[in-house]
């Protein structure tokens, strides 16, 4: 029975492992206090939403009038932007963007 079990585990962990997607995308890292400058300074960002990790946080900060958002993560003394872009709709709209998109969420 253990040997069963234990080669349905190893079936399941093989099958999640080949269905991961790999991006290549760069990712700007740099000192924290540097990259937060940047983003109030030259953008007008502020902080919308902090995250805790068991290493740093992550951190969402936007510019309403823009509608421009960037997403960090921060470790010590480092940031790196994980993401930048406009808003492309809000959470409040979103049945219309699932049906308008064909978007397909997870069940």
């Amino acid at each position: 029975m253990r040997t069963l079990a234990l080669a349905f585990l190893f079936c399941l962990i093989s099958t999640i492992a080949n269905a991961q997607i790999k991006l290549d995308k760069p990712i700007l890292c740099d000192s924290a206090t540097a990259i937060l400058q940047i983003i109030k300074d030259r953008y007008q960002e502020i902080p919308v939403w902090i995250g805790s990790q068991r290493q740093g946080i992550i951190m969402l900060t936007m510019n309403n009038a823009t509608q421009s958002w960037t997403l960090l993560e921060i470790y010590d003394e480092v940031a790196c932007i994980l993401g930048t872009e406009t808003v492309q709709y809000h959470a409040t709209n979103w049945p219309y963007f699932v049906t308008n998109c064909n978007m397909i969420w997870p069940k």
